[in-house]
Protein backbone atom coordinates (compact mmCIF):
# COMPACT_ATOMS: atom_id res chain seq x y z
CA UNK A 1 0.00 0.00 0.00
CA UNK A 2 2.80 2.52 0.73
CA UNK A 3 4.14 2.03 -2.37
CA UNK A 4 1.26 2.15 -4.35
CA UNK A 5 0.54 5.40 -2.36
CA UNK A 6 4.79 6.88 -3.03
CA UNK A 7 4.03 6.01 -6.58
CA UNK A 8 0.60 8.09 -6.96
CA UNK A 9 2.02 11.14 -5.32
CA UNK A 10 5.33 11.14 -7.54
CA UNK A 11 2.53 10.73 -10.62
CA UNK A 12 0.52 13.97 -9.15
CA UNK A 13 1.34 17.15 -11.31
CA UNK A 14 1.10 20.35 -10.09
CA UNK A 15 -1.65 22.99 -11.16
CA UNK A 16 0.52 25.87 -9.52
CA UNK A 17 2.26 28.25 -12.28
CA UNK A 18 6.09 28.54 -11.40
CA UNK A 19 7.35 32.11 -11.22
CA UNK A 20 8.98 31.91 -15.07
CA UNK A 21 5.11 31.21 -16.18
CA UNK A 22 3.68 33.83 -13.69
CA UNK A 23 6.26 36.53 -15.34
CA UNK A 24 5.62 35.07 -18.80
CA UNK A 25 1.71 35.78 -18.22
CA UNK A 26 2.03 39.13 -16.80
CA UNK A 27 3.94 40.41 -19.48
CA UNK A 28 1.45 39.36 -21.94
CA UNK A 29 -1.13 41.39 -20.48
CA UNK A 30 0.69 44.33 -19.72
CA UNK A 31 1.47 44.45 -23.82
CA UNK A 32 -2.10 43.57 -25.08
CA UNK A 33 -2.73 46.25 -22.53
CA UNK A 34 -0.68 48.99 -23.68
CA UNK A 35 -1.54 47.90 -26.96
CA UNK A 36 -5.84 48.29 -26.84
CA UNK A 37 -5.49 50.95 -24.26
CA UNK A 38 -5.19 53.93 -26.78
CA UNK A 39 -7.55 51.97 -29.20
CA UNK A 40 -9.88 52.34 -26.35
CA UNK A 41 -9.12 55.82 -25.08
CA UNK A 42 -9.61 57.23 -29.32
CA UNK A 43 -13.15 55.16 -29.12
CA UNK A 44 -14.34 56.99 -25.78
CA UNK A 45 -12.85 60.09 -27.21
CA UNK A 46 -14.54 59.98 -30.59
CA UNK A 47 -17.94 59.00 -28.71
CA UNK A 48 -17.24 62.42 -26.45
CA UNK A 49 -16.66 64.40 -29.75
CA UNK A 50 -19.90 63.33 -31.28
CA UNK A 51 -21.88 63.89 -28.23
CA UNK A 52 -20.23 67.38 -27.88
CA UNK A 53 -21.04 68.32 -31.53
CA UNK A 54 -24.52 67.26 -31.08
CA UNK A 55 -24.72 69.85 -28.42
CA UNK A 56 -23.48 72.12 -30.89
CA UNK A 57 -26.26 71.61 -33.37
CA UNK A 58 -29.18 72.21 -30.28
CA UNK A 59 -27.19 76.01 -29.82
CA UNK A 60 -26.61 76.00 -33.68
CA UNK A 61 -30.46 75.97 -33.90
CA UNK A 62 -31.37 77.66 -30.64
CA UNK A 63 -29.19 80.49 -32.12
CA UNK A 64 -31.00 80.64 -35.47
CA UNK A 65 -34.61 79.95 -33.87
CA UNK A 66 -33.52 83.71 -31.61
CA UNK A 67 -32.22 85.29 -34.88
CA UNK A 68 -35.51 84.17 -36.19
CA UNK A 69 -37.87 85.70 -33.79
CA UNK A 70 -35.85 88.74 -33.28
CA UNK A 71 -36.09 90.05 -37.14
CA UNK A 72 -32.82 88.64 -38.13
CA UNK A 73 -31.18 90.30 -35.34
CA UNK A 74 -28.24 88.02 -34.14
CA UNK A 75 -27.97 86.83 -30.01
CA UNK A 76 -26.22 89.34 -28.55
CA UNK A 77 -22.85 88.63 -26.59
CA UNK A 78 -23.73 91.72 -24.17
CA UNK A 79 -26.93 93.27 -23.20
CA UNK A 80 -25.90 96.82 -21.94
CA UNK A 81 -27.97 98.96 -19.23
CA UNK A 82 -27.89 96.13 -16.76
CA UNK A 83 -25.85 95.09 -13.77
CA UNK A 84 -22.40 93.32 -14.68
CA UNK A 85 -24.29 90.55 -13.47
CA UNK A 86 -26.67 89.88 -15.74
CA UNK A 87 -25.19 91.62 -18.80
CA UNK A 88 -23.50 88.78 -20.72
CA UNK A 89 -25.93 86.22 -21.23
CA UNK A 90 -26.12 85.17 -24.35
CA UNK A 91 -26.27 81.12 -23.20
CA UNK A 92 -29.25 81.99 -21.47
CA UNK A 93 -31.25 84.00 -24.32
CA UNK A 94 -31.13 80.65 -26.14
CA UNK A 95 -31.89 78.85 -23.56
CA UNK A 96 -35.69 79.32 -24.50
CA UNK A 97 -34.87 77.21 -27.71
CA UNK A 98 -32.81 74.58 -27.08
CA UNK A 99 -34.45 74.05 -23.97
CA UNK A 100 -31.04 71.33 -22.23
CA UNK A 101 -29.23 72.80 -19.67
CA UNK A 102 -26.44 69.97 -20.19
CA UNK A 103 -25.85 71.23 -23.49
CA UNK A 104 -23.71 73.81 -22.90
CA UNK A 105 -21.39 70.88 -20.99
CA UNK A 106 -18.95 69.09 -23.17
CA UNK A 107 -18.63 65.63 -21.80
CA UNK A 108 -14.62 65.87 -22.72
CA UNK A 109 -14.40 68.51 -19.81
CA UNK A 110 -15.48 68.77 -16.38
CA UNK A 111 -16.32 72.60 -17.05
CA UNK A 112 -19.97 73.49 -16.39
CA UNK A 113 -19.95 75.65 -19.38
CA UNK A 114 -18.08 74.61 -22.02
CA UNK A 115 -18.34 77.37 -25.23
CA UNK A 116 -17.59 80.50 -25.96
CA UNK A 117 -19.45 82.81 -28.26
CA UNK A 118 -17.78 85.02 -30.89
CA UNK A 119 -18.15 88.96 -29.78
CA UNK A 120 -17.06 89.66 -33.32
CA UNK A 121 -20.27 88.60 -34.63
CA UNK A 122 -22.71 88.90 -31.33
CA UNK A 123 -22.44 92.54 -30.86
CA UNK A 124 -23.84 94.03 -27.82
CA UNK A 125 -27.23 95.73 -27.22
CA UNK A 126 -27.59 98.56 -28.08
CA UNK A 127 -24.26 99.29 -28.90
CA UNK A 128 -22.56 97.91 -30.73
CA UNK A 129 -25.35 97.44 -32.90
CA UNK A 130 -26.38 93.72 -33.09
CA UNK A 131 -25.91 92.42 -36.80
CA UNK A 132 -28.42 90.93 -38.99
CA UNK A 133 -27.98 87.46 -40.53
CA UNK A 134 -27.94 89.41 -43.87
CA UNK A 135 -25.08 90.81 -42.73
CA UNK A 136 -23.01 88.40 -42.51
CA UNK A 137 -20.90 88.08 -45.36
CA UNK A 138 -19.47 84.27 -45.04
CA UNK A 139 -21.32 82.73 -42.82
CA UNK A 140 -20.20 79.39 -43.87
CA UNK A 141 -16.53 80.07 -42.94
CA UNK A 142 -17.88 82.53 -39.85
CA UNK A 143 -17.17 80.26 -36.42
CA UNK A 144 -19.54 81.90 -33.76
CA UNK A 145 -19.45 79.39 -31.06
CA UNK A 146 -16.47 76.82 -30.17
CA UNK A 147 -15.40 74.93 -27.22
CA UNK A 148 -13.47 76.63 -24.27
CA UNK A 149 -11.95 75.66 -21.11
CA UNK A 150 -14.41 77.05 -18.73
CA UNK A 151 -14.58 76.79 -15.02
CA UNK A 152 -15.18 73.82 -12.76
CA UNK A 153 -15.50 75.27 -9.74
CA UNK A 154 -19.45 77.08 -9.44
CA UNK A 155 -17.77 80.54 -7.53
CA UNK A 156 -16.07 81.42 -10.40
CA UNK A 157 -19.35 80.55 -12.99
CA UNK A 158 -21.46 83.75 -12.16
CA UNK A 159 -24.79 83.03 -13.24
CA UNK A 160 -25.39 86.14 -14.96
CA UNK A 161 -22.09 86.04 -17.53
CA UNK A 162 -21.25 83.60 -20.31
CA UNK A 163 -18.12 83.36 -22.13
CA UNK A 164 -16.88 85.14 -25.14
CA UNK A 165 -14.04 85.89 -27.52
CA UNK A 166 -12.43 87.86 -29.92
CA UNK A 167 -9.89 86.58 -32.58
CA UNK A 168 -8.26 87.34 -35.28
CA UNK A 169 -6.83 90.14 -33.06
CA UNK A 170 -6.07 93.80 -33.99
CA UNK A 171 -2.45 93.74 -33.12
CA UNK A 172 -1.72 90.49 -35.43
CA UNK A 173 -0.75 88.48 -32.56
CA UNK A 174 -1.73 84.67 -32.29
CA UNK A 175 -4.40 84.24 -29.90
CA UNK A 176 -6.75 87.32 -29.81
CA UNK A 177 -7.84 88.32 -25.88
CA UNK A 178 -10.71 86.42 -25.08
CA UNK A 179 -13.17 88.40 -23.65
CA UNK A 180 -13.25 88.23 -19.67
CA UNK A 181 -15.94 86.15 -18.83
CA UNK A 182 -17.85 88.60 -20.93
CA UNK A 183 -16.27 91.86 -19.90
CA UNK A 184 -14.12 94.44 -21.22
CA UNK A 185 -10.64 95.56 -19.65
CA UNK A 186 -10.01 98.72 -19.19
CA UNK A 187 -6.02 98.07 -18.41
CA UNK A 188 -4.23 100.51 -20.97
CA UNK A 189 -1.84 102.94 -19.70
CA UNK A 190 -3.91 105.61 -21.47
CA UNK A 191 -7.48 104.57 -20.10
CA UNK A 192 -8.47 102.83 -23.44
CA UNK A 193 -10.75 99.72 -23.18
CA UNK A 194 -8.55 97.15 -24.39
CA UNK A 195 -10.11 94.55 -26.50
CA UNK A 196 -7.39 92.69 -27.17
CA UNK A 197 -4.81 93.02 -24.20
CA UNK A 198 -3.11 89.39 -23.86
CA UNK A 199 -4.24 86.58 -22.48
CA UNK A 200 -3.26 86.22 -18.49
CA UNK A 201 -5.92 85.93 -16.54
CA UNK A 202 -7.53 82.93 -15.65
CA UNK A 203 -11.15 84.03 -16.60
CA UNK A 204 -9.93 85.06 -19.68
CA UNK A 205 -7.71 82.29 -20.56
CA UNK A 206 -11.31 80.17 -19.48
CA UNK A 207 -13.28 81.82 -22.38
CA UNK A 208 -10.64 81.21 -24.88
CA UNK A 209 -11.28 78.74 -27.83
CA UNK A 210 -9.60 75.64 -26.91
CA UNK A 211 -8.17 74.54 -30.02
CA UNK A 212 -7.10 70.97 -28.73
CA UNK A 213 -10.14 70.12 -26.76
CA UNK A 214 -11.08 66.61 -29.04
CA UNK A 215 -8.39 64.75 -30.28
CA UNK A 216 -5.92 67.61 -31.83
CA UNK A 217 -8.81 70.03 -32.83
CA UNK A 218 -12.09 71.30 -31.13
CA UNK A 219 -15.77 71.71 -32.52
CA UNK A 220 -16.81 74.88 -34.17
CA UNK A 221 -20.80 76.36 -34.53
CA UNK A 222 -20.81 78.23 -37.52
CA UNK A 223 -23.11 81.06 -38.44
CA UNK A 224 -25.06 79.54 -41.58
CA UNK A 225 -25.87 76.64 -38.72
CA UNK A 226 -23.59 73.89 -39.56
CA UNK A 227 -21.24 72.45 -37.00
CA UNK A 228 -18.12 71.18 -37.83
CA UNK A 229 -14.28 69.42 -36.20
CA UNK A 230 -11.24 71.75 -37.29
CA UNK A 231 -7.63 70.51 -36.66
CA UNK A 232 -5.61 73.42 -34.15
CA UNK A 233 -2.72 75.82 -35.72
CA UNK A 234 0.18 76.04 -33.97
CA UNK A 235 1.86 79.46 -32.94
CA UNK A 236 5.84 80.45 -33.28
CA UNK A 237 6.05 78.52 -29.81
CA UNK A 238 4.38 75.36 -30.90
CA UNK A 239 1.29 76.04 -28.88
CA UNK A 240 -2.00 74.82 -30.01
CA UNK A 241 -4.58 78.24 -31.18
CA UNK A 242 -7.58 77.94 -33.40
CA UNK A 243 -7.18 77.65 -37.17
CA UNK A 244 -7.47 81.06 -39.37
CA UNK A 245 -6.75 79.87 -42.81
CA UNK A 246 -9.71 80.45 -44.98
CA UNK A 247 -12.01 81.59 -42.11
CA UNK A 248 -13.57 84.95 -41.29
CA UNK A 249 -14.17 85.22 -37.64
CA UNK A 250 -15.42 88.65 -37.58
CA UNK A 251 -17.57 88.08 -41.18
CA UNK A 252 -16.84 90.97 -42.85
CA UNK A 253 -15.59 89.22 -46.11
CA UNK A 254 -12.37 88.61 -45.68
CA UNK A 255 -10.74 84.58 -45.71
CA UNK A 256 -7.67 84.48 -43.32
CA UNK A 257 -5.67 87.38 -43.17
CA UNK A 258 -7.82 90.43 -42.47
CA UNK A 259 -5.50 93.46 -42.79
CA UNK A 260 -8.22 95.55 -41.17
CA UNK A 261 -7.63 93.61 -38.10
CA UNK A 262 -4.04 93.50 -38.16
CA UNK A 263 -3.28 90.18 -39.41
CA UNK A 264 -1.87 90.80 -43.16
CA UNK A 265 0.43 88.36 -44.24
CA UNK A 266 0.07 85.50 -41.40
CA UNK A 267 -2.96 83.31 -42.77
CA UNK A 268 -2.43 83.08 -46.07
Amino acid sequence: MSNCHRGQSRGTSSSAFSLSELLIVVAIVAILGAILFPVFTNAREKSRTAQCLSNERQLSTAWLMYAQDNNGRVVPWSVSGKSASDAFVWDRLIEPYHKNPTALRCPSGPALVSYTYSANVGGASPSPPLRSLNSLKNPAQTPIIADCAGFTEGKKNNAGWSYAFLIPDERGGHQARAINYGSIVDGSPTGERQWFAPPTDERTKAAMIQADRHRGGANYIFADGHTKWLAFDTDGMGRPIPPKKGLDYDSDGLLGDDPVAGTGGKYD
